[in-house]
């Protein structure tokens, strides 16, 4: 045996008291949640220029139907 001291740390445990990290971690499965929150997004900005052009008495669609 020699009469140098180990410093290193026993495996399973790290300088900070947690363990190391295992991996990369799998991500989980799409369900298509992320898509139906986009459209929906979508949907309301959509809705909300159309309130605001039926309020402003349609000069939003006056505008691009003016070179006609």
């Amino acid at each position: 045996m020699s009469t140098e001291q180990v410093t290193e740390q026993p495996t399973g445990q790290s300088a900070n008291g947690q363990a190391p990290y295992a991996g990369q971690l799998e991500a989980p499965p799409d369900t298509g949640e992320r898509w139906l929150g986009i459209l929906v997004i979508a949907a309301g900005c959509f809705l909300l220029l159309v309130g605001i052009d039926r309020v402003s008495g349609g000069r939003i669609t006056g505008a691009l139907n003016a070179s006609e």
